[in-house]
């Protein structure tokens, strides 16, 4: 699909060649009018002055000029061919120029969407990965506290030993690429509370908006019932004396309507 500026931009290449064609469409009549004088100022000039005894061959010569004229012509249609084909030429060379220029822009977009594609599912590998790595760590931990219960620091001192024999045991320092894997789990814990507390927002927001609809709703209702009343009526009989079991009905009726509509 083209843009407007390079629709503009055709639309103008367009008025330019089409005043182009005017102009030498002038200019060529011009240029056929001073031929044409010119051309019978030298037929007045070189024609042979025929003899009074002899008689003269109009026939022949509106013959001879018909010919001569139907070759000017020719040519000049000829010319002005050659140079619309011209034109026509520079505007498609033009066009072309910026089909390429778009088909260009259209594979930089496509290349980018490949390379965000594979930028996301390097992401999603390294959160499978981080997830895994805390899985392992969980079940490591797990394991050290059902065979070694006395490594578990129970007091609030710090008891360093324990904690070097526990780090041992878990072999924290022999797993590979450790300190990217805890990146990764504080990565994927950030991530997953971030989530809970959008869509948290995000529930909070559509209660909100219903009921404020609902209310809107109601106020709106009421008004249009307290538009269609008489002028009379509080003094009304009519509608003063509505029966419980009439109202209850309009009731529901309005309650049944709100809830459709919401």
């Amino acid at each position: 699909m083209w843009d407007t500026e390079s629709l503009m931009g055709k639309i103008y290449a367009r008025e330019a060649s089409m005043r182009v064609k005017e102009k030498v469409e002038a200019n060529r009549r011009e240029q056929e009018q001073r031929e044409r004088e010119q051309q019978s100022l030298e037929l007045e000039k070189h024609a042979p002055k025929p003899r009074k005894h002899k008689p003269v061959d109009a026939n022949r010569e509106a013959a001879v000029y018909g010919a001569e004229q139907h070759k000017i012509n020719l040519e000049r249609v000829a010319k002005r061919q050659k140079e619309l084909l011209e034109v026509q030429r520079k505007f498609y060379e033009e066009l072309s120029k910026e089909d390429a220029e778009a088909e260009e822009r259209r594979l930089i977009e496509k290349e980018k969407n490949k390379q965000d594609l594979r930028r996301k599912a390097k992401e999603h590998k390294s959160w499978c990965e981080a997830k895994a790595d805390h899985q392992l760590a969980a079940q490591r931990a797990r394991k050290v506290q059902r065979d070694r219960p006395e490594l578990i620091r129970r007091s609030s001192s710090v008891n360093t030993k324990g904690k070097k024999e526990l780090k041992k045991c878990v072999n924290a320092d022999h797993m590979p690429d450790t300190k990217k894997a805890l990146q990764r789990i504080k990565k994927y814990r950030q991530e997953e509370k971030e989530k809970i507390q959008q869509n948290e927002q995000n529930k909070l927001e559509l209660c909100r908006s219903r009921s404020e609809h609902r209310k809107e709703l109601v106020k709106n209702h009421m008004r249009e019932r307290a538009k269609s009343r008489p002028s009379n009526y509080g003094s009304c009989d009519r509608f003063v004396m509505l029966c419980m079991e009439e109202r209850v009905k309009e009731m529901k009726k309005m309650i049944d309507s709100i809830m459709h509509s919401s």
